[in-house]
């Protein structure tokens, strides 16, 4: 089972290397809704653990049907 470790928010490269996604990809899922991306400061942002958990699992369930 794949889960993310005890950090609370994410990077850029940490979400796309624990995804195996590109950032063009990480950018659709953004855009499309399914990943949130927070704002850190005028020129970070982030993603918190449990929305990038809910896209792990939403992935798990659509792959079981």
């Amino acid at each position: 089972m794949n889960t993310i470790n005890s950090k609370l928010v994410y990077r850029n490269d940490e979400v796309t290397n624990f995804l195996a996604i590109s950032q063009s990809t990480l950018d659709r899922l953004v855009k499309s809704g399914k990943i949130k991306r927070i704002k850190l400061s005028n020129q970070a942002v982030g993603y918190r653990k449990q929305d990038v958990q809910k896209f792990l699992d939403n992935c798990k369930e659509v792959g079981n049907e």
